[in-house]
């Protein structure tokens, strides 16, 4: 019986494991410490070229970002909208990816930019 009880602690244990790691949604792409002046979020598709595009030259950058996946989280997804609309640019579909340069306690969005553009906004 008590190997039986070990057992089920040590699968237990395990099972809380992968799934705290498969319910990680955001995803910080990059290693470095963002700076705290500003933050980047980058709302797509994980299988979206331009979101690819973007992620690959904000790497390239070394600049730090949290992409969410707006297809599996709809909490980001209703986010991304709320914050589109704010800004004037909701209107019913969007190309991807939609960025929100997060500074000066404000959203500043864009949907599909190039890293460039963003950058211009930054402080």
């Amino acid at each position: 019986m008590k190997f039986f009880k070990n057992s089920l602690i040590v699968m237990i244990a395990a099972f809380s494991f992968v799934l705290g790691s498969c319910e990680k949604e955001e995803e910080n792409n990059n290693n470095n410490i963002t700076t705290p002046e500003y933050q980047i979020f980058v709302y797509g598709r994980p299988s979206c070229g331009n979101c690819i595009s973007f992620k690959s030259a904000c790497d390239a950058e070394g600049m730090d970002y949290k992409f969410y996946n707006v297809d599996t989280n709809d909490v980001k997804k209703q986010e991304m909208w709320d914050k589109l609309n704010a800004a004037g640019l909701g209107g019913g579909s969007v190309t991807f990816p939609v960025v929100d340069a997060y500074f000066d306690n404000a959203s500043h969005m864009f949907v599909n930019p190039v890293l460039q553009e963003v950058k211009d906004t930054l402080p």
